[in-house]
């Protein structure tokens, strides 16, 4: 992985390892928004380079909050018969 996109996650990492109750920010998450986190999907993996740069955690509750609020909604998923 060229080191550009590591540094460029690194914010990215950090920001989410600060979301408060992600519960509540996937419910204020426009559709645009949610598609902006999926296409970083390298964030889903834990050992991304990015994540070193947090302490456990931290990485740990950012990870958590990735992966709540790039999902689809339940209420999105139960509309389509998922």
């Amino acid at each position: 992985m060229n080191e550009r996109k590591i540094i460029d996650r690194e914010p990215v990492a950090l920001l989410l390892s600060l979301v408060a109750d992600p519960l509540a920010m996937a419910d204020e998450l426009e559709r645009k928004d949610r598609q902006r986190l999926a296409k970083r999907s390298e964030m889903n993996d834990r050992g991304h380079p990015a994540w070193d740069t947090l302490d456990e955690p931290e990485a740990d509750r950012g990870l958590a909050a990735y992966r709540l609020l790039a999902r689809r909604p339940v209420s999105a998923q139960l509309s389509l018969g998922r």
